[in-house]
């Protein structure tokens, strides 16, 4: 396993980030993306403590979602949705 990617359905924030230990992973040099797909189920949400970090895909269609999924090596991929 090469990846993580986390695909969410709400902003990522702050509270995400502890939880899910997005620093303590990138520390120990795993890829790590975040796929936020708000948009594309709910449209424009925004929530409180929201954060905006390089490791964060916002996603704005379906097509937009298979581009990402296609271009990802799903046998060294984790994905936690």
């Amino acid at each position: 396993m090469k990846k993580i990617v986390f695909i969410f359905f709400q902003p990522p924030t702050i509270f995400h980030e502890q939880n899910y230990y997005f620093n303590e992973l990138l520390k120990v040099n795993f890829e790590m993306e975040v796929w936020d797909i708000t948009n594309i189920i709910f449209g424009d949400v925004t929530l409180p403590n929201e954060i905006d970090r390089y490791y964060i895909k916002k996603l704005y269609s379906k097509n937009e979602f298979k581009e990402c999924f296609s271009k990802t090596d799903i046998n060294d991929t984790i994905f936690i949705s």
